[in-house]
Formats: C-alpha cells, structure tokens, sequence
C-alpha cells in the first residue's frame, strides 16, 4: 500500500492486524521509520471460532514479538494512537456486537485526528469468483459500515487496493456527533 492515500504519522502508530498471520508489520515498520508502534495479538478462542484461524495460528511464524490484547479493553491510553491498522484480522470477529465494540475501543485510543487503516476480503462476487463459498466467511460492505458508524468513526476515504481486497480509511466523528 502506498502511503498516500492516509495521513503522514509521526508518532505512535498501533498496529492491530493479527489475531493468525502477523505479515505486515514489517512493512509498516519500513513505511513509518522512527515511528513507535506496538504489535497486538487480539485473538480470542471464544469469539474466533472458525477452523481456519486456529489454523493460522498454529503455522505462525511472526517476525515480530506481540502483546496479547483483549479486543474489549486494548492495553492502550485514550487518545494514544495517531493511526490503527487492521488487515485480513477483523472479520475474524463474527458477531456484530463483538465487532462493533472493538472499533469502539480503537475510537476511544485513536487521538481526535489518527485514522484506522482497515483491509479486508469483501463478501462480494469478485470474492465468490475467487474463494467460491468460501466468501461467506467475510463480511460485505455493507457490514463494514455498520460496524464503523455504529463505533462513532466514519469512512474517510475507501478503495480497492487489488480487485480482491477493499480498503476503508477511518477516522473518529466528533462526540457531539456520536
């Protein structure tokens, strides 16, 4: 991903991709040199309950060391993070309620002008032609902006990274707007 389709960091970015394949932190590292940046593991067996992650992680060779992390209550300040990132991770969270409360948590240690970087799959025909029913495992766009307006976010810019792959950069409404 090219950098300039989000805000230039300079400060603290939180990393919050994985929950199974940790395969991005070193590139974000390589984008956002000097920045501090944490790797945080928000996998959790109760609410991720599908084969494949389990899968995943059992064949996880992550570069990087990582924080396990409760998804509900990240071990992050308020306002803390100047930029999230979320790639192929937060879908893994099925339940609407889970999901909702998580990108609540990244609003609540997103500073008022940080953004979340998410990618995901989309549940769309360019998916089924690609994964056939396996498409059913991600969510549409539909649920994605559910998910981020019912958080208090909203999408400041969205676009396909590769016709298989939707990016939605997202940043916090005000309070009085939520």
């Amino acid at each position: 991903m090219d950098r300039t389709n989000v805000a230039p960091f300079t400060g603290r970015l939180g990393e919050l991709p994985f929950c199974g394949l940790d395969e991005f932190s070193g590139t974000l590292q390589a984008l956002f040199p000097g920045s501090n940046s944490a790797v945080l593991d928000f996998f959790d067996a109760n609410e991720m309950t599908e084969p494949s992650i389990s899968r995943a992680r059992r064949l996880a060779q992550n570069p990087l060391s990582s924080t396990r992390a409760d998804f509900r209550a990240l071990p992050l300040q308020d306002d803390e993070l100047d930029a999230a990132f979320l790639f192929f991770a937060a879908h893994e969270l099925r339940k609407a309620a889970s999901r909702i409360q998580f990108f609540r948590e990244l609003r609540r240690v997103l500073r008022s002008n940080g953004q979340i970087v998410l990618l995901e799959h989309l549940r769309d025909w360019r998916n089924f032609l690609a994964f056939g029913p396996g498409c059913f495992h991600f969510h549409s766009r539909g649920t994605w902006i559910n998910t981020i307006e019912s958080a208090g976010l909203t999408v400041s810019n969205e676009f396909y990274l590769t016709p298989f792959v939707r990016v939605f950069v997202i940043e916090k409404l005000p309070l009085s707007n939520v």
